[in-house]
């Protein structure tokens, strides 16, 4: 992978990202921070209350959203604007509130305008699920893309 610029990396950590799943600024969203370390990404979280499904059982959808953002930050530390066109998820056990789950992805392979990708989601060495999707390049990433509001935010405090 090649080196992300560093003001793209810090974007997604700011409070006026407010992604669902990797936003700090979404006080309802999962704040997800991805890291890379050789060709894989990976984040950790804990599940709790406002994430189920069933009393005390991670709802699934929370459960591809992290497999699907992990995929998506593949293309991310790329330098890479894409959008999810396929994803598939393999559910193997439930995850619990208050499990620390981690989430990995890495890229299977790349042509000029696809990109495909696999996660899995783990709670210790036990694999949770899995996931492949494949990701449509749109674009080189640029600031815009991560924080729209760039350049005309107006906080609440100069308003």
């Amino acid at each position: 992978m090649t080196e992300l610029p560093a003001d793209l990396r810090e974007l997604v950590r700011s409070p006026q990202n407010h992604c669902f799943a990797c936003g700090p600024g979404n006080d309802c969203g999962m704040k997800l921070q991805f890291d890379r370390a050789a060709d894989e990404v990976k984040a950790e979280f804990t599940p709790d209350h406002r994430h189920s499904g069933w009393t005390g059982v991670v709802h699934g959808g929370i459960l591809a959203t992290a497999l699907d953002e992990a995929m998506a930050y593949v293309l991310y530390f790329m330098g890479v604007k894409g959008l999810t066109a396929r994803m598939e998820v393999r559910y193997r056990q439930p995850a619990l509130e208050g499990d620390r789950l981690s989430v990995v992805a890495r890229k299977v392979s790349e042509t000029r305008r696809i990109v495909d990708v696999e996660a899995r989601l783990l709670r210790g060495d036990s694999v949770l699920a899995e996931a492949t999707g494949r990701f449509m390049k749109i674009g080189p990433l640029t600031v815009g893309d991560l924080l729209p509001q760039v350049g005309s935010y107006v906080s609440a405090e100069e308003e």
